[in-house]
């Protein structure tokens, strides 16, 4: 618990005065400050220290009065970053965290810091999870088998139930299949020789033209126990991937477009990524204090505009402050999955978004607190995205940066789709391409980019077969409609015709009828006169 003291410095009427200043002191002396209040300051918070705020109603202060507020204090432990030591003697790592998810200290690797302990050891094993890619590979075989089952199910006859499948005799799924067995049993070129087939994973063909796995085999080159053989060998077997002769530029995806390179592909790079950062225009002081008066700032990250930042009240060093303002800018509930990091520069805060290229922005608002941050309230910067372009046997194929990402255009006949990522510095950057990039397809790989000409809703050859099957059904409706008009067409003949008959008939019966009247009546006169 803490007690602090407030006395009115100059006394005026809340909600009218302008200017009325109240000064507060806590139990200890170690936080004091003054709070100004302005005509419209009614009901209106105002920060005396860090968890506690204070509101004036309307009414009259006089110079001079006095009054205490006991305040409960829930801080156990001042905030700090997370602290990790990497390694031990001279050459260990230490690095912060402003957060208990560590990244970059191990490559592809988070470390989630659950509990703090200097004076115990933890070792870390980074292995791959052999498990979770055995059953990748096991539901590969299950699922090439089944396709292979369906297409055969479609074109065979049953001569028990005399049942015919509705593609017998239709070379076209012949073909299909034929184009799936010979993909699976290929060579996959640019991966290591002794992993170039799905046989030396221990993956063969039977008499049915089905894949069966040798499961030790199989747990064997995932555990690294065959010589020569590296998970990462088993990976690029199955997958599309390359490989960089740079660091600063990694491959991370493709698509069923983007072609396996016969000879390296080239990467030359014109600009690199880059982050926005601003640098206030003065150095901070050694000790500056924050209070009521001067702990509000508002600034933009990323072309979001943050709510009101308040600083929390208290004397803070360089360093302090930086972390403190980097801390309140990240909570910021406006500006919710964008950050920042503060650091220092000969004395002066910068601030640096974590995002790159056009999308990154910092710009600095407006508030009481721009002039002990050093700030002039004119600071921004926006960051830029990479630019480069992929060379493929001397021809230039165009790409398109976003951030640290270069993407080839759609268009292109190599690397469609094929998606880099560049860290490197501009000060990195040399005449020429800056990396040469193997692309290799695995089996899976190839199955996809097939299937997917396959199944293209434009020019796939099912479409073109559908196409077809649909073509004949619309040639034999059409010649159904032709064969039903005509059968109309007689139908109305005979009609009319067996309606002339009838009325022929009809005729002849009443020229029959009076023909047979004139007979009686001749035979009855004749009677007569005999």
């Amino acid at each position: 618990n803490d007690t602090y003291r407030f006395t009115v410095v100059t006394g005026g009427t809340v909600g009218t005065t302008d200017g009325i200043q109240i000064s507060y002191i806590d139990g200890s002396g170690e936080n004091s400050g003054t709070i100004t209040l302005n005509s419209g300051d009614t009901d209106v918070s105002k920060t005396v220290a860090e968890g506690l705020q204070i509101k004036f109603s309307e009414g009259t202060l006089v110079a001079g009065q006095t009054f205490t507020i006991d305040a409960f204090v829930p801080t156990l432990q001042e905030a700090a970053n997370a602290s990790v030591t990497f390694g031990s003697g001279n050459g260990a790592l230490t690095i912060q965290s402003a957060t208990n998810q560590v990244d970059g200290l191990i490559g592809g690797a988070t470390l989630s810091l659950l509990g703090a302990d200097s004076n115990k050891e933890v070792k870390l094993t980074i292995a791959n999870d052999t498990d979770a890619a055995k059953n990748a590979v096991l539901d590969f075989v299950k699922s090439y088998n089944d396709l292979l089952q369906f297409i055969d199910d479609q074109v065979r006859y049953d001569a028990q139930t005399k049942q015919a499948g509705v593609l017998l005799g239709e070379r076209s799924a012949t073909t299909i299949e034929d184009d799936v067995r010979r993909v699976v049993s290929e060579l996959v070129s640019g991966v290591n020789g002794q992993m170039n087939r799905l046989g030396a994973l221990g993956i063969t063909t039977d008499e049915q033209g089905r894949l069966e796995v040798n499961d030790v085999k199989l747990t064997d080159a995932l555990t690294g126990r065959l010589t020569g053989v590296t998970f990462d060998d088993v990976r690029r077997l199955f997958a599309l991937s390359g490989q960089s002769t740079n660091g600063g530029i990694q491959f991370v995806s493709g698509s069923t477009r983007t072609k396996a390179s016969t000879t390296p592909y080239q990467v030359e790079i014109s600009q690199v990524a880059e982050q926005a950062s601003i640098t206030a225009t003065s150095a901070l002081a050694a000790s500056t204090v924050i209070d009521g008066t001067n702990d509000t700032l508002t600034i933009t990250v990323d072309g979001k505009a943050s709510s009101t930042i308040t600083l929390a009240a208290g004397t803070y060093t360089r360093l302090a402050l930086a972390q403190e303002l980097q801390a309140k800018i990240n909570a910021n509930p406006d500006l919710t999955g964008r950050k920042v990091a503060v650091s220092l520069n000969s004395d002066r805060l910068v601030i640096t978004s974590s995002t790159y290229g056009l999308a990154s922005e910092v710009k600095i608002g407006s508030g009481t607190a721009l002039t002990p941050l050093g700030f002039a309230g004119t600071e921004s910067d926006k960051g830029q995205d990479v630019v480069g372009k992929f060379i493929v046997n001397g021809v230039d194929e165009p790409a398109t940066g976003t951030g640290q990402f270069l993407v080839g255009s759609a268009t292109n006949p190599n690397t469609a789709d094929l998606q880099v990522r560049v860290t490197l510095a501009a000060g990195q950057l040399q005449a020429g391409a800056e990396a040469n990039l193997t692309v290799t397809r695995g089996i899976a790989s190839k199955l996809d980019a097939v299937l997917g000409r396959l199944l293209d809703p434009v020019t796939g050859r099912v479409k073109v077969i559908n196409d077809g099957f649909q073509s004949q059904i619309d040639d034999i409706k059409e010649s159904v409609t032709r064969q039903n008009e005509i059968l109309e067409s007689r139908r109305q003949s005979l009609l009319r015709r067996f309606t002339a008959m009838e009325r022929a008939v009809s005729q002849l019966r009443g020229t029959s009828d009076f023909l047979s009247a004139q007979l009686v009546s001749t035979t009855r006169l004749r009677q007569q006169q005999g």
